[in-house]
């Protein structure tokens, strides 16, 4: 087994477009169904698979809980055999722990999202050593699934800033560099990654996307694709 190949599929986090064939899924926040799109010819990889689920889920912070992942139907069905130069997008939804069962109201998501806006640059000052927790737990997730050893590194965080905020959410964006190290080979991946939190029904989701970042179109890209999947 390719263990670089999987840790790809692992590191390539979120990012679809959406078709008119998509289907609707409802999942559960707090004991509510809350409406979400599968994307024409994607999978819930998480759903289908523990180890996709393990994965995606050693990617997130602690105060995060994983909702649903999706990746293509063609590539699930190769898995762990992956090609690594396919610039393949992959969609992650989350929530907040600490929200699951509250009720959020307009006016208290508005001075959330004055605090986003307000904080951008602040925000991100911690987490560069968070983000290193985060992923030296990811590397052992991985390497305990692969049997065999991953090591990954954070070489960097570039904030992008917001660039989509009404009543009912707010996106930004970031830059992140990442060293993947196998047995096989060591490698640097630029990514671009964007997060829109949204209001729904009063609860709280969280929609990211990632791919490869090579220049200000890749940008642009996962900011459509974004805000496409997530209806803002």
């Amino acid at each position: 087994m390719n263990a670089f190949k999987y840790i790809l599929t692992f590191l390539l986090l979120v990012a679809i477009p959406v078709a008119a064939a998509n289907k609707r899924l409802e999942v559960f926040v707090g004991g509510k169904g809350l409406t979400i799109v599968q994307p024409d010819g994607y999978i819930n990889a998480c759903e289908k698979s523990e180890d996709f689920k393990q994965m995606f889920s050693s990617s997130l912070p602690p105060t995060h809980t994983l909702i649903a992942c999706f990746i293509e139907n063609k590539e699930f069905a190769l898995f762990p055999d992956v090609d690594h130069t396919a610039d393949n997008p992959y969609l992650q939804v989350q929530t907040l722990k600490s929200l699951i069962n509250r009720n959020i109201t307009k006016n208290e998501f508005e001075q959330f999202r004055a605090s986003v806006v307000s904080q951008q640059d602040q925000m991100f000052e911690g987490m560069p050593e968070a983000a290193r927790k985060i992923i030296k737990n990811a590397s052992k997730t991985a390497s305990k699934l692969l049997s065999s050893a991953v090591e990954l590194e954070l070489e960097g965080i570039i904030p992008l800033g917001v660039f989509s905020n009404t009543e009912d959410n707010i996106a930004f964006a970031l830059i992140r560099k990442m060293q993947v190290q196998t047995e096989d080979d060591v490698v640097l991946i630029t990514e671009v990654t964007a997060s829109n939190i949204v209001l729904r029904d009063e609860k709280i989701l969280i929609f990211n996307a990632t791919k490869t970042y090579t220049n200000n179109s890749d940008l642009e890209t996962i900011q459509k694709l974004l805000v496409d999947f997530s209806g803002h």
